[in-house]
């Protein structure tokens, strides 16, 4: 007869993988039909034009959103790591890119698990990663700030190790990471810090070294597409005093009620790089509370779990003590042992569905207003498109020549408009005939007046 008894960590084991199932299960119920942000639609449009061996979009044939003219061609605002790592996922017409942000989320769920048994945490604390309600969200989108948090999640594993080569692949994920989000980079500069003042030069020159190869990369590509190796900020945002006690404020309470008092619990245990983790946290809590923008919605549960889209990477670092705490306190009382390991849980898969079925009918509504656009443009027309609509299209999507601004043919010859808001139109010494609306979709043609104004 076989023996079918299991070893703790064996049965833990079992759990971490009835988790990662049960995410995926609920993920691909509810598969992203289209991308959410404005900026996703530049990301997808940057891994297109990298397929086609070139960092110049109008080279590639692509015109998308996040776009800037430099003198001599066009290039993307944002930094080219994340796009360089879901070319592998543009198969057809962009379909399948969701897949890549799933993949390199997953790939960061085995490394998270190999960090809690560095720590000697059990493996069912996997859930902590897989339904934090802000992973969750952002593992539907092509968005890079959970991405560069897995690289840097990864790199984290590698310090962690005490064999001195896995320094380079520590480095090499921190370049990653960079790459993909320069303000990373506080992360990498503090580690590497953190070994020159623990006198550990040897590490501290490997650590470096790995770090090198997408330094390089980076520089490289903010010169050829802005002509300064720092990048380009002036066109992707500012920093501003204005917001400074509200932004703080929502980030701190974000980090502190999802997980209760979680950038704190680092601070109270003996793991390696806690001290570095929280003077991470820290730093990013501050940079992005001047930073003019935060991800606010209506509801202010939602904006609490998509607010905190910046500050993703540390706390994908913070994450890993947490278990320290919950092991704390289901030493308390039984009850306390029950709600962690049984209903903690469940709640966290619920909210999870919660959020997933929210954000598939809210891509399903995109996807419907996308093909509405492709379907009434006519083929080989020239189509301008303005505001928030913008986000909706990519140029290998329609068999039309399409705009982000009007181009001089419009002064004396009718165009295609598709906007989410006509009155912008209005008052230009133009008539604007509405061809065609569905909810805040409106194709229209401009005419310049021959006569009395309309």
């Amino acid at each position: 007869m076989v023996n079918m008894k299991f070893s703790g960590s064996s049965k833990h084991l079992i759990i971490s993988i009835a988790f990662l199932f049960l995410f995926m299960l609920i993920y691909l119920i509810t598969y992203p039909q289209m991308y959410s942000f404005l900026d996703e639609g530049g990301y997808m449009g940057m891994a297109y034009t990298l397929k086609n061996g070139t960092i110049y979009p109008d080279i590639a044939g692509l015109k998308f959103v996040q776009t800037l003219w430099n003198g001599r061609h066009t290039v993307f605002k944002h930094p080219f790591g994340w796009p360089i790592f879901l070319v592998p996922f543009t198969l057809g017409k962009g379909d399948w890119i969701f897949l890549g942000t799933l993949f390199y989320f997953l790939t960061g769920y085995i490394f998270f698990l190999k960090i809690l048994k560095q720590f000697g945490f059990p493996l069912y604390y996997g859930v902590l990663y897989l339904f934090y309600p802000s992973f969750v969200l952002y593992s539907r989108t092509i968005m890079s700030d959970l991405p560069s948090g897995i690289a840097l999640l990864i790199s984290f594993y590698f310090l962690l190790s005490e064999r001195k080569g896995n320094y380079i692949f520590a480095g090499l994920f921190s370049g990653i990471s960079v790459s993909m989000r320069y303000p990373n980079i506080f992360v990498f500069l503090i580690f590497a810090f953190s070994l020159i003042l623990r006198r550990r030069k040897k590490e501290f020159l490997l650590f470096i070294s790995g770090f090198f190869p997408f330094g390089i990369l980076t520089i490289l590509y903010n010169y050829f597409s802005y002509g300064q190796i720092s990048g380009d900020l002036s066109h992707t945002g500012y920093f501003t005093t204005k917001y400074f006690l509200k932004y703080f404020s929502l980030y701190s309470l974000s980090l502190i009620t999802i997980y209760p008092l979680l950038p704190l619990i680092p601070l109270f245990n003996k793991k390696p790089f806690r001290i570095e983790v929280f003077i991470s946290t820290s730093i990013f809590i501050l940079f992005y509370s001047f930073w003019y923008f935060y991800q606010e919605r209506p509801s202010f549960i939602e904006t609490l779990i998509m607010g905190p889209r910046f500050i993703l990477p540390p706390i994908l670092l913070l994450i890993p003590y947490y278990p320290a705490f919950l092991e704390c306190v289901k030493d308390k009382t039984n009850y306390s042992k029950i709600f962690i390991n049984l209903f903690l849980p469940v709640i966290f898969i619920i909210g999870s569905s919660v959020i997933s079925f929210k954000h598939y009918h809210f891509t399903h509504k995109q996807k419907l207003m996308r093909d509405f656009i492709i379907e009434k443009v006519p083929e080989e027309s020239r189509v301008v498109i303005l505001g928030k609509i913008s986000e909706l299209i990519q140029s290998f999507w329609v068999d039309a020549e399409i705009y982000f601004d009007f181009p001089p043919f419009c002064e004396h010859s009718p165009c295609y408009v598709v906007t989410d808001n006509p009155y912008l139109l209005k008052g230009n010494g133009y008539i604007i005939k509405i061809v065609d609306k569905m909810d805040f979709v409106f194709i229209m043609i401009r005419e310049p007046l021959k006569g009395e104004k309309e």
